[in-house]
């Protein structure tokens, strides 16, 4: 089992140590080392740089991220990625388009549900609902602040998904629709999903599994901060 170790920026964006980004000096401890000291000591601290910076983490307090790869067994994962790319492909063909938007997304969930994902996909008819306010489909979150509302705790910790969904071309959601409503240049051709702000879309209603990828589950616990020293 691989794990890896993230801060989240003022943005909201997760960040994996040691990793180059283009808005962030480059931490002096990667992902890696983090694991090893935790494994050595639990109760650790360390103390690491970034740019003139210098940055605390206690491993007693602090948040641990897991990142699970992969979480799909027994062909299920070829099988999705084949059904994945087929869809693809269909949009493309569909849409008149060289390519497809494809975006990684959180999902929140109860751990209860976790184990049919894995296996069967997403559905909201399985998973439950949290509100329709954008259509009747499975929710998809650009924010991870937003899919943790929608998580619950399992002995202090939460389970969260990862997945890699083509979002395609969108329109604005309606809580009345059972799937994404037809073009207005051709009633023939729907559009691929719905979100809640067109121009800046932040939630994303998909209502065809093949479109959805289950690609990591983020095991946490509520967050203590980095000291700056």
């Amino acid at each position: 089992m691989d794990y890896a170790w993230y801060w989240l920026d003022d943005s909201k964006e997760w960040i994996e140590y040691g990793k180059e980004h283009p808005d962030h000096c480059i931490a002096s401890v990667t992902s890696e080392f983090l694991e090893n000291e935790y494994q050595a000591d639990k109760e650790a601290v360390i103390v690491f740089s970034a740019g003139s910076q210098q940055y605390k983490i206690n491993f007693a307090a602090k948040t641990r991220l897991y990142l699970l790869l992969p979480i799909l067994h027994n062909g299920t994962s070829l099988h999705y990625l084949t059904l994945g790319s087929r869809q693809k492909e269909k949009m493309k063909k569909v849409n008149k388009s060289e390519s497809v938007d494809e975006r990684l997304l959180f999902h929140g969930t109860n751990p209860s549900h976790v184990s049919a994902i894995c296996e069967q996909n997403f559905d909201w008819r399985l998973c439950g609902t949290h509100g329709t306010m954008y259509g009747k489909g499975s929710y998809f979150a650009r924010d991870a602040d937003y899919s943790h509302e929608y998580c619950s705790a399992r002995s202090g910790r939460y389970t969260m998904f990862v997945a890699q969904v083509l979002v395609g071309d969108f329109v604005q959601g309606n809580s009345e629709y059972c799937r994404p409503p037809a073009r207005a240049s051709n009633s023939n051709r729907l559009y691929d999903s719905c979100v809640d702000d067109p121009t800046d879309p932040s939630i994303f209603v998909i209502f065809e599994k093949q479109q959805i990828y289950p690609a990591y589950i983020l095991e946490y616990s509520i967050e203590a901060h980095c000291v700056v020293l």
